[in-house]
């Protein structure tokens, strides 16, 4: 090994240190992908959480029964005399 090493002019502890470093990225990305797939998987529930509620929501609206509005009543005919009552009273 020693042989190679000074005939390749390559150093052992190069080499250890590119496959620690390339062993942390590996371990880096695992992570990345792993926390990505909790934050998907949480998304997806929230979606379906908030899907249900608006479901429960439209079956509550629809089985209320809408408000009856009557239609207004007459107008009642003022008299003449409160008519002439007004009248003298903004004059």
């Amino acid at each position: 090994m020693g042989g190679l090493s000074l005939a390749f002019g390559v150093s052992w502890l190069t080499i250890m240190d590119r496959l620690g470093a390339w062993t942390w990225q590996g371990i880096g990305w695992a992570r990345a992908r792993r926390w990505l797939a909790r934050d998907v998987a949480q998304g997806r529930e929230r979606k379906q959480a908030r899907k249900d509620a608006a479901i429960t929501e439209q079956k509550k609206s629809a089985a209320r029964v809408p408000p009856r509005i009557d239609t207004p009543l007459p107008a009642v005919p003022k008299s003449e005399r409160a008519e002439k009552e007004r009248q003298a009273f903004f004059v």
